[in-house]
């Protein structure tokens, strides 16, 4: 029981001297943070650890659409890109700030881009053009 005490002492010392923000680093570079909402993130462990969970989700996302069929991806990336885009330009800023905000709103974006994840579904389409019987994966959120 002594040694379970004294490691965990040890570790909790050890964490408290590393960085934080070296552990879960912002998805983006915080040297060139520029809004408000930017340097609340790069401020605060909790958020950056946020911002690089979302990051990370959005890319399983666009890859996860990357991998599917080349014919009907590029209507589907444009529309989570400009969603996304959307996301950062309005709601995001409009929590300017406010750490409690950002950590809701961040919380929300995340486990919406889940659900869309799960959601993407490959179809498979007959192609019945010229006598071929061919099968065509398309892809959609459902």
């Amino acid at each position: 029981m002594r040694h379970w005490f004294k490691y965990s002492i040890l570790i909790l010392t050890f964490l408290i001297l590393i960085d934080v923000k070296m552990v879960f680093p912002a998805s983006f570079d915080c040297s060139k943070a520029q809004t408000n909402t930017e340097k609340a993130i790069c401020s605060d462990a909790y958020l950056s650890a946020l911002d690089s969970v979302l990051g990370a989700t959005y890319n399983e996302l666009i890859n996860k659409i990357y991998s599917e069929d080349k014919s009907t991806q590029d209507s589907i990336l444009d529309e989570i890109k400009n969603d996304q885009r959307k996301w950062i330009k309005q709601d995001r800023k409009a929590c300017k700030s406010k750490t409690v905000c950002l950590r809701e709103l961040y919380q929300r974006r995340i486990d919406y881009l889940k659900k869309d994840k799960e959601k993407i579904v490959v179809v498979k389409k007959n192609n019945k053009s010229e006598g071929s019987s061919k099968t065509q994966d398309c892809i959609g959120i459902i």
